[in-house]
């Protein structure tokens, strides 16, 4: 039995759950079910469901930055494109999922961060990662005067991110990702050179 792949599954059974129901309507009941393992496997690979939210927010986190680098760290096309189309990508992933579900990482933000502190420092470490990502491919949309360069990356990069990830709110309240895109649409025209 390779016991790393089981616990991996485990995890990313987890994460489903938790961007399907949030922290706390996602019990470790639940996980077993899911997972289709008993309480005593649960815990030979977790010490505590905090201790399993963490291990799933890395999970997610890794995923994700790996996601948002073979987005954005390439040739082709444009800097300022490559953004435009991740954004329209995780939008269209928002429309296939119902624009129910949205990103662990900020809604686990709202839900859990001010109540648990080692929540809070996993998750803000992750989103750093995936900024240090974006603020590189903004720094080449400045090298080629697509963004404007008033403003430092790393602000940008937050602007961009946050106000993107802001959005999901309102999409799970409309069920609609047009209220996203026209934001989207409007910021990208904001910061342009």
């Amino acid at each position: 039995m390779n016991l790393k792949h089981d616990k991996i599954d485990i995890i990313a059974a987890g994460q489903q759950l938790f961007r399907a129901n949030g922290y706390h309507a996602t019990g470790i009941q639940q996980i077993l079910e899911e997972a289709k393992i008993s309480k005593g496997t649960f815990y030979n690979y977790f010490k505590s469901k905090e201790d399993f939210s963490l291990q799933v927010i890395q999970f997610y986190g890794e995923y994700m930055t790996n996601y948002i680098t073979n987005a954005l760290i390439k040739e082709s096309p444009s800097p300022i494109h490559r953004l435009k189309e991740m954004y329209a990508s995780l939008i269209a992933i928002a429309q296939q999922e119902e624009c129910e579900k949205g990103c662990l990482v900020y809604n686990f933000s709202y839900e859990v961060a001010g109540q648990n502190k080692a929540i809070a420092k996993a998750l803000d470490r992750q989103y750093n990662d995936w900024l240090d990502v974006i603020e590189r491919c903004i720094d080449e949309a400045k090298n080629v005067e697509e963004i404007t360069s008033k403003k430092a990356s790393r602000e940008l990069a937050e602007l961009i991110h946050s106000t993107f990830n802001g959005a999901f709110g309102r999409v799970k309240m409309s069920r609609s990702t047009k209220d996203m895109e026209n934001t989207m649409n409007i910021l990208f025209e904001l910061i342009k050179n």
